[in-house]
């Protein structure tokens, strides 16, 4: 199964991915601010995919939270909901999912490689 990808405001999910506010930690959250020059679906989730390929190897800290999600999927039988604001609407969002709209995808794409 692929690990989901939703909006917090409209689906339950198991991990928010988000930014750091409104009382979330935002360990997983997106640097990269979506504007007219940065495009989400293009320029935001390129950059993103860069930085999180970077933390997860450069950064041990970080690598042991994203490998504490891979953990959490294999504990619930491989079913694991992502959250974030960014998610469109009421969709789910997977890994294989394009266009890339959430930079959770990324991040669900790296577990589900890691947790099949």
């Amino acid at each position: 199964m692929k690990t989901r990808v939703v909006n917090i405001r409209a689906s339950k999910y198991d991990v928010y991915v988000g930014r750091a506010g409104k009382g979330q930690k935002g360990t997983h959250g997106n640097p990269y601010l979506v504007s007219p020059s940065q495009p989400r679906g293009s320029t935001v989730n390129t950059l993103y995919r860069n930085h999180f390929k970077f933390k997860v190897e450069n950064d041990k800290a970080y690598r042991a939270e994203v490998e504490k999600l891979v953990e959490l999927k294999r504990k619930q039988n491989g079913e694991l909901t992502l959250g974030c604001f960014c998610a469109e609407g009421t969709a789910v969002l997977t890994a294989g999912s394009p266009p890339y709209v959430c930079h959770g995808q990324v991040i669900a794409e790296y577990i589900d490689e890691r947790c099949p």
